[in-house]
């Protein structure tokens, strides 16, 4: 069973990681961004139909589908 002892343990050695991987970044001038890939409208119609995604806003662009999706829906 998790206490919060357990918790605190797990995020202080989150904060831990992070900072080391900031640092990190910070020597080798790399700046994190987001990953962004294409997805197919299937792909995201079969996840808005099993309820694991929201679509914000979506638009077809040159037969694309540029699309926001909120992930944290609950099953």
């Amino acid at each position: 069973m998790l206490t919060y002892s357990h918790i605190q343990r797990a995020m202080a050695e989150t904060t831990r990681r992070r900072q080391l991987q900031t640092a990190y970044n910070a020597e080798h001038n790399i700046t994190p961004t987001p990953l962004i890939k294409k997805i197919s409208s299937n792909t995201i119609l079969d996840l808005v139909a099993h309820n694991k995604v929201r679509v914000l806003c979506c638009a077809i662009d040159d037969d694309e589908f540029v699309t926001e999706v909120d992930s944290s829906c609950e099953d």
